[in-house]
This record gives structure tokens, C-alpha cells and sequence, in this order.
């Protein structure tokens, strides 16, 4: 049965001015309106740079030689006069529509969608909906059609912008993302907080789970106000990229957990709505950190050689470094094994055995990696790509490609024989015997950590925590590496193709030569914690900027004590304060959604499709993998789960098959 929908009509001026949107300009597009619509002027762009997102530009491009989060070029952080607040009611704001000429939509934008914001800038969203919806009064129009839907049929997207678990600014219509609009969606893009936002007072106000919440809140405001715009609420679709594709695959799996009820209430979230979605796209999502590192070290247990350009970390892991990855390699194994999964396809239990490298759910591993490399294959040889290259020249590596040198001023691979022992490491001992830097957060009873200072900018409400520009989005992430041209990759020594099936020598053998380590030792819950270790950062607290977090790594040091006295002295007592830490406890449950997939509590989205590039190494294939298995055995979703060859840490896709994807679980 459709829902009856209604719009409240209210004076609305149908002309615009929206400047051409060019690749790397990010000016602001406002359409002319009455006296009460928003005002037209320039906006500052947000300069982003966390370190999870810096070097994407360089190294994690996508097909069309743009960053993963190119999506979010349009992204802006509003000043407070700019935004909609007062009212959780869309009839309230019916005159504030915007007619944009250029995209064919009506947007509104800046919209708090929570009664009692911890900070209103990071706490509102942008709804754009196709013209054919809307009637030049400013009402719905019930018989617009676009590609076969009504104003009450129209999907909604719902797309974050989460990245390194920062805070997300919501993002402008623009050509990265009006493809939606062309499609007959509703594209709404919401702002929220993340591991850098803070108050006034210098209070940290977006640790987790703070950034998941808001996009909770979002979806019960949409819902709320279903009656009031285009779009279908019953058919949210959410979709983020990395951490973003963590957010998504959260929404996708803990939809109306009462966990988050206590947190949704201090914000004032619409209580009366639910905030469970149709169906979640989650692009590499950087997800269950509780065994993040373990399966980093799993995954990479036979390359300790690492080269992170996003850092300018390159070396050799230390012999310590190495000892903790063998032993957290081990962990993960007793850890899979632990979780009794199943191969939906075939039946088979998977496990892995003693060495990591044998067993079914190794074998289910290099599968997945075979059969991206089939898909591949198959479309060079079917002439589907768009690629400068014959299949063979392709195997052989016989073509150039553009890619982006080292950063300046970082270490180069003719550093690589470097470690951290001598640079490094000698650094990170000036910070005293726990290894944490002076002003890290304090992590258990009994440390004497110092609490951090406010930020210069801590006054201003609007901006606490962040840094704006005045230049595009894309120049202020730049980190000036020239492009250079290099030779395609020899795969013929791991990869074969017999016409019909790729196949890899073996799991180590693809990633040394085709996607080797980034990170080091303890990726994740960094034993060298500072600004740049993000997921430390997204386990602080108010008043506390980072804290471990590894609940397995007090144990691997304790049985590492004696053959590396020294280094148990630097790091145990930082990471044994994980242990018996409640509150910590329950930010690491809230942002884990294995911990709600199949549970009672939960409503879990229809559709839940997954993708992650051949060539990621930001976290281990495996975390996809075990979050895919896990909604498959314990859930009834339709689950659509595959790794996409020669696509890096990103919207790792081919063209067209997102909207595709769409159009089938909604038409």
C-alpha cells in the first residue's frame, strides 16, 4: 500500500543561479529565492587533514583517477546562521527550498535533524529531491515520474561522509553525486561528529559511539517527516566508504538496538520513529576494531616489510614488532575458529588452521581473491573495460600508468632497510615509560597522563576543532606529490588464467607482489599513540584524547616479558589499562557490529551489498569477509559480497553496477 504523501506550500521562487561545478572547484551553489531563503555567498571549504584521509589522493584512486572520498568535494561546514534549527518539522522550513537548474533538484540544506545538538554544524544534513517531485507551488507532485518512480516510491540514499572517524560536513549537490537525482533518488547527505570534534570548552564531543549516533538520529528525522517530502522512508538506503563503510554496515546491522537509546535521547532524536534502514552499501568499511590488528598481522604474518606513503612510515618491523605480530597472528586464528562461520554456498565449516595458512577458511580467502581476478579477466577479455591494455600485455605488465611519487619530505623506498629503533622509536621514548605522549589521555587508575589543552579555535562554537579553507576541497588535500609514470606490475608470477578461471600461487605470494603491507605492527591500536593514530582517537573520551584499546595485546606482552624486557616496561601498563575500563568497554561494543548481528535486539536491513578493493591494505581482506559471513549465517539478509580486482582502499566498484544494485532490490 503507498503512503499517502502531502508537502505544505509555502512561497518558493523557481529561479536559479548555480554556478558550473568544475572538477576541482567547490564553490558554493545557491539558487535565488524569497527574502527568508537562504543567503547566497561564498562558503569555506573544510581542510581535511586526518592522516587516514591524506593519502588516499595519492595512492587510493579510484577508476575515474579521483580519491575515494572525491564524493565529498561539495562538503561544507555551514555557519550557525545557516542552519535550519528550531524544529524537527519539515513544514516548518517549506519556504527554505532551493532550486537548482543545473541538477534538475530542490535542495534543503543545513537542516538540524536532532532537538538538542551537542554541536548543531556536525549535527545537520542536506536533502536534495528530483524536480519531477515537486509542483512550482511548492507541493508534491503524486504524478512526476522519473525512471519509473512517484514522490512516494523514490528510494531515499542516505550517504555519509566518514572517513579516518572523523567528522563528516554534509556534502552539496554537485556532478559526484546528482547521479542519484538523475536516477529518480532522493539524495540526502548527512553531517555528524567524529573523533575530532569538540565543544567550546574544549570538551571532546564526538568519540565513539557519537558519529553513529547522529547518523542514527538522521534516519528517525527522515522518518518523522516522511509525510512532509519526496521519498520512500521505508526504503533508506545507506552507503558510506571506509570508516563511512563501517558507519554503513552499522546502520545496516543494529537498527533499533536499544543500546543506543541513551545517547540518542541526549541529542533529542525523534524517539518516536525507528532508525533500522532498507538496505546498507558498505565500501571497505574499516570495522570490528576488537580484532582488527590481530587480523592485520594475520593477513601480512609473512611481510614485515611496510611502506604507509599516507604516513611516510617505510622500513622493517623491529624483531619486537615482529615477535607481537606472530603472537597476534596466532590470536586471530583461535579467534576465527572460535566463530564456527559457514560457507552459505557450500556448507562447509570454516576454520583456519595452526599456521594461518591452511584450512578452509584460508581456502575461502583465496577464492574470494581468484574470483575477482575472474571477473576481471573476463571483462578485459570481453572488451567491457575501458583499459589501455590487451589481456596478456596486462598479465605481463607490458603498459605505463599514472601514479604519484613519494611524499616529500618523508622517508623514500631507498629508506626502507630503516627502522623505527633507531629514528622513530627513540623519538616515541622521550614520552616516558607507558610509550603514550605527554599530553595523551590518561587510561586507566593509576596513569599520569595529562589531559589536552583546548584547541586555539575552542571558543567558537561553529568551528571547535576543525580548520577551515578557503580552497577547494581537493587542493587542501594534496600532499604535492608530483605524478609520475610508472610500469605496470608483473602478475604472471603469482597470477595464471587459463581462459575461464584465475588462480593465485597462494595468499602471500599476491599480496607481496600485488598488494603488500602498509601498515606496522599494531595498525589499529598504535603502541606509539599521537594525532595520527585514528582509531586510538576514536576510543578517547571528554576529556581524553586516545586511548588503547587491543583488549589481546596486555597478554601478548606479558608472554613476551622476558625476551623483551624493555619494551613490556614502555607498553604494558598503557594497554593493561584497557582491561576492566567499563566505559571503554561499551564505546568498543557500540561500534562493533558483529556484537548485533543476529541478535534479538536488532533489526538488521534487507539488502546488504559489501565491496573491498584486491588492492586495500588498510585493513585486513578478512574483516569483510568474517562481517560478511557472520550476516549470512546468523541473519536473513540478502548479502552481496565480493572483492573487485585492481581497485584500492575506496569505492572499490565497477561503473554502473551501485545503481544497478539499487534498481534490483527496489523496483
Amino acid at each position: 500500500m503507498k503512503r499517502k504523501k502531502r508537502f505544505y506550500q509555502g512561497s518558493l521562487l523557481f529561479a536559479a543561479a548555480v554556478a558550473a561545478v568544475g572538477v576541482s572547484g567547490c564553490s558554493s551553489q545557491k539558487a535565488g529565492t524569497v527574502a527568508s531563503g537562504v543567503e547566497t555567498g561564498e562558503e569555506n571549504q573544510q581542510n581535511t587533514t586526518d592522516p587516514d584521509m591524506q593519502g588516499a589522493a595519492d595512492e587510493k584512486a579510484g577508476a575515474d583517477g579521483k580519491p575515494f572520498y572525491a564524493g565529498m568535494a561539495m562538503s561544507q561546514t555551514p555557519d550557525v546562521s545557516q542552519l535550519l534549527q528550531g524544529s524537527l518539522d519539515l513544514k516548518d522550513f517549506q519556504d527554505k527550498w532551493v532550486y537548482y537548474d543545473e541538477y534538475g533538484c530542490y535542495g534543503l540544506e543545513y537542516i538540524v535533524y536532532c532537538e538538542n545538538p551537542a554541536d548543531p554544524v556536525k549535527e545537520c544534513m542536506n536533502i536534495y529531491v528530483p524536480a519531477a517531485y515537486m509542483n512550482a507551488g511548492g507541493t508534491i507532485n503524486e504524478k512526476g515520474t522519473v525512471n519509473g518512480y512517484t514522490a512516494a516510491t523514490a528510494p531515499i540514499i542516505y550517504q555519509n561522509g566518514v572517513g579516518g572517524y572523523a567528522e563528516a560536513d554534509a556534502s552539496k549537490i554537485s556532478d559526484r553525486n546528482s547521479n542519484y537525482i538523475k536516477q529518480g533518488y532522493i539524495f540526502v547527505s548527512p553531517a555528524s561528529r567524529g573523533k575530532e570534534t569538540q565543544s567550546a570548552d574544549g570538551t571532546y564531543i564526538g568519540k565513539s559511539p557519537a558519529g553513529l549516533v547522529d547518523l542514527k538520529a538522521g534516519i528517525r528525522f527522515l522518518k518523522a517527516n516522511d509525510a512532509e517530502m519526496a521519498g520512500d522512508a521505508n526504503k533508506i538506503i545507506s552507503i558510506g566508504t571506509s570508516a563511512g563503510g563501517a558507519m554503513s554496515a552499522l546502520l545496516g546491522s543494529t537498527g533499533n538496538v536499544s543500546d543506543y537509546d541513551p545517547y540518542l535521547k541526549e541529542i533529542g532524536a525523534a524517539m518516536d520513529q525507528t532508525d533500522d534502514v532498507y538496505a546498507a552499501q558498505a565500501y571497505c568499511p574499516i570495522t570490528d576494531l576488537d580484532h582488527a590488528d590481530q587480523a592485520y598481522e594475520w593477513m601480512y604474518q609473512n611481510l614485515q616489510t611496510y611502506n604507509n606513503s599516507r604516513s611516510g612510515e617505510n622500513g622493517e618491523s623491529t624483531d619486537f614488532e615482529k615477535a607481537v605480530s606472530a603472537q597476534m597472528s596466532s590470536g586471530y586464528v583461535d579467534y576465527i575458529n572460535s566463530l564456527k562461520l559457514v560457507d552459505p554456498e557450500s556448507g562447509e565449516a570454516l576454520n583456519l588452521g595452526e599456521d594461518g595458512r591452511s584450512g578452509s577458511f584460508y581456502n575461502y580467502m583465496v577464492a574470494k581473491v581468484e574470483d575477482a581476478a575472474t571477473v576481471y579477466l573476463e571483462k578485459i577479455s570481453e572488451g567491457s573495460l575501458n583499459v589501455p591494455y590487451t589481456l596478456e600485455d596486462y598479465l605481463k605488465g607490458n603498459y605505463t600508468k599514472q601514479g604519484r611519487g613519494g611524499k616529500p619530505g618523508a622517508g623514500q623506498p631507498g629508506d626502507a632497510g630503516k627502522t623505527r629503533d633507531a629514528g622513530q622509536m627513540a623519538d616515541a621514548e622521550k614520552a616516558g615509560a607507558t610509550g603514550q605522549p605527554e599530553n595523551a589521555g590518561k587510561l586507566g587508575e593509576g596513569q599520569k597522563q595529562k589531559k589536552t589543552g583546548k584547541p586555539e579555535n575552542a571558543g567558537k562554537t561553529e568551528n571547535a576543532g576543525r580548520i577551515k579553507s578557503e580552497t577547494d576541497s581537493t587542493e587542501t588535500r594534496d600532499t604535492g606529490r608530483a605524478v609520475v609514470t610508472e610500469k605496470g606490475t608483473d602478475l604472471s608470477s603469482f597470477l595464471s588464467w587459463d581462459g575461464k578461471q584465475a588462480k593465485i600461487t597462494s595468499l602471500d605470494d599476491y599480496l607481496a607482489d600485488y598488494n603488500p603491507r602498509m601498515k606496522t605492527v599494531m595498525a589499529f591500536d598504535n603502541l606509539e599513540m599521537s594525532e595520527n593514530s585514528g582509531e586510538n582517537l576514536e576510543f578517547g573520551d571528554e576529556t581524553h584524547q586516545y586511548f588503547h584499546f587491543d583488549s589481546y595485546m596486555p597478554d601478548v606482552l606479558e608472554s613476551l616479558k622476558e625476551e623483551f624486557p624493555d619494551e613490556y616496561a614502555k607498553y604494558a601498563e598503557g594497554y593493561d589499562a584497557v582491561i576492566g575500563d567499563k566505559a571503554l568497554a561499551e564505546r568498543k561494543q557500540l561500534l562493533n557490529p558483529l556484537n548485533y548481528i543476529g541478535s534479538e535486539d536488532a533489526d538488521t536491513a534487507e539488502h546488504i551489498r559489501i565491496r573491498v578493493g584486491t588492492q586495500d591494505a588498510d585493513t585486513a581482506l578478512s574483516i569483510s569477509a568474517v562481517l560478511a559471513l557472520s550476516l549470512e549465517n546468523k541473519t536473513g539478509a540478502d548479502v552481496d559480497y565480493a572483492l573487485v580486482w585492481d581497485q584500492p582502499h575506496g569505492d572499490a566498484d565497477y561503473d554502473g553496477e551501485l545503481v544497478q544494485w539499487i534498481e534490483k532490490i527496489c523496483k
